[in-house]
């Protein structure tokens, strides 16, 4: 069953004076319609229009400001045929489904959900198949949805679309397909899933899931070793920043980044999101030393030197004993 989006909305124009008409005998389900819709919508943090978080449907995206980014990613996507005639006949499948996990907020998000779905339209995927979890950006809460399935299925980057059998997960794509959307899914169908990215955040992020941080604490060097093996170790400070300080774990944070500062120990970013942590904790004297670590290697950098400037001032005398 097709969502056939576009016939939709021009029929919606076609009948909208025919339903206002009849909207006066319908006003309570209306009305509980739309308290329903704003349930989903809150204030983003990162910019100024509102953004969707929980469970939603297409028909939300179709909506302002949704629909500037939705309808013209989802028109404007092309389909390959014979990649579609695959996975045509592998979704046939009762117990696959599939869950998205995006942030109407996220540019990757944006650019691939309204892809997936047209992909998953063309090939007749049910709709009740096809859950679709926004995540929310707001600090303490991001990347999270009010039920935390995300946590779940160890979702840690936007966006992530998960393909499961009877609950059971076969495989995913994270944040943009490998080859194209429609060949990464039938290559998950038939067993032979593309490597996912990010493999050292996932293992942290796993880690914490589980409530296992001494390996974190305490690396061992075949800790690290295994960590380099899955690649993408480079990126360990995004997930120190924005699934942990940015979420208020600045203590976890700060272990993350010592752990990523002894594979990359002249990263520049690194030791300045270090300070933060340490500023966050209290730590002065480390937040100082971490900051004027960062600013050796990059000098001019400015969000450096204002974060420097605030852990100075949070001593009250503008300078500290070393």
């Amino acid at each position: 069953m097709k969502f056939q989006r576009a016939t939709r909305i021009a029929m919606t124009r076609i009948l909208m004076p025919l339903v206002a008409i009849a909207s006066l005998a319908w006003a309570p389900a209306q009305e509980a319609n739309s308290s329903a819709a704003q349930d989903k919508l809150q204030q983003s943090h990162f910019f100024k229009n509102p953004m969707l978080v929980g469970i939603v449907d297409s028909e939300d995206l179709q909506q302002d400001p949704f629909s500037e980014w939705f309808d013209s990613g989802y028109a404007q996507y092309e389909v390959q045929p014979e990649a579609l005639a695959h996975l045509n006949e592998a979704m046939d499948d009762a117990g696959l489904s599939i869950e998205i996990f995006f942030g109407t907020w996220c540019h990757d998000s944006k650019r691939e959900v309204p892809r997936v779905l047209r992909v998953l339209d063309d090939a007749q995927v049910p709709a009740s198949r096809v859950t679709l979890y926004a995540l929310s950006d707001n600090p303490g809460v991001f990347k999270m949805t009010p039920d935390g399935h995300e946590h779940e299925l160890l979702v840690h980057r936007t966006a992530t679309v998960v393909v499961l059998r009877d609950g059971v997960e076969l495989g995913r794509l994270v944040e943009k397909p490998s080859a194209t959307l429609e060949e990464d899914l039938v290559a998950i169908l038939a067993k032979s899933p593309a490597p996912v990215p990010y493999g050292a955040e996932s293992a942290i992020h796993a880690l914490y899931r589980a409530d296992d941080k001494a390996p974190v604490q305490a690396p061992t060097r075949a800790f690290l070793d295994e960590l380099e093996s899955l690649g993408d170790t480079d990126t360990l400070w995004h997930y120190a920043q924005y699934d942990l300080l940015f979420n208020g774990r600045p203590a976890d944070a700060a272990d993350v980044l010592h752990l990523f500062l002894t594979l990359h120990p002249d990263s520049a970013l690194g030791y300045r999101l270090l300070a933060q942590a340490e500023s966050d904790l209290g730590n002065t004297g480390a937040a100082l030393f971490a900051i004027r670590r960062s600013l050796s290697l990059a000098p001019n950098n400015k969000p450096a030197q204002r974060l420097e400037t605030r852990i100075l001032a949070a001593t009250g005398t503008g300078a500290i004993d070393e």
